[in-house]
């Protein structure tokens, strides 16, 4: 249990599982994890996991689809009819599954996407860009990303666990030595849509991970967060992922 708006947290549970773990016991145990801890005065309002294959598993049992063109978000509460009961993908596991996705597969934006940002292409090419990033600032006595290694663009399978270095990859340094590169003409004018991609993924990521109530979020207020989020979902909505 984790607190929202306090910085307070607590086990209440825990589960042995093996390699699988069946749907409709895993949300009993869920459930009756949520009905005790609101018997006591908790009131619980959402479910973070991580992407494993048995967290998303139980979405899938309860009903949560996020896909292109539905996105269902919560399910009926199992203590109250009236409430919702929402499920949150964890910001730093999305931000790593990205991260790898950006470099096996790379992301195919929309056109309108283009067209709004005035991009010069429509492939964001993370692998490509930032390993010539590196390989072209490893000969020169400045470095303009002195963070960026090799495991940045080949990380091993433990280095793919680690968060810091998916933040590091879509950062706004990691962007700006892009664009200086290609001001330099080190790297080709097409990276400019990888280097806008890495800063867009940045203001997501801070909007999403903010730590502190004076970040908080309202659906009544537009902030630059909230824009920052929105315009993720319009951009999934219109690319290739």
């Amino acid at each position: 249990m984790r607190g929202i708006t306090y910085s307070w947290k607590q086990t209440v549970a825990y589960l042995f599982s093996g390699a699988s773990l069946k749907r409709d016991p895993f949300w009993n145990f869920t459930k009756t994890v949520i009905e005790a801890s609101e018997s006591v005065g908790l009131q619980v309002l959402a479910v973070t996991t991580d992407m494993g294959p048995a967290n998303t598993g139980l979405w899938n049992h309860v009903g949560i689809q996020s896909t292109c063109s539905i996105l269902t978000s919560a399910v009926v509460h199992p203590c109250a009819a009236d409430r919702s009961l929402y499920f949150i993908a964890d910001p730093p596991h999305l931000l790593k599954n990205l991260w790898n996705c950006v470099l096996t597969h790379g992301v195919t934006l929309g056109s309108p996407i283009v067209s709004k940002y005035n991009l010069p292409s429509d492939i964001v090419k993370g692998f490509v860009f930032v390993s010539q990033l590196i390989d072209a600032q490893n000969c020169r006595d400045l470095r303009v990303a002195y963070k960026l290694k090799s495991c940045h663009v080949t990380p091993s399978q433990y280095e793919k666990m680690k968060v810091s270095y998916a933040a590091q990859f879509f950062s706004r340094s990691t962007a700006a030595a892009i664009q200086t590169c290609v001001n330099l003409a080190i790297l080709p004018v097409e990276a400019l849509t990888t280097a806008w991609f890495l800063n867009f993924v940045n203001d997501w990521f801070d909007a999403m991970n903010a730590r502190h109530k004076e970040s908080a979020q309202f659906q009544c207020q537009v902030t630059a967060s909230t824009r920052a989020m929105t315009e993720m979902l319009h951009v999934i909505k219109k690319s290739g992922f």
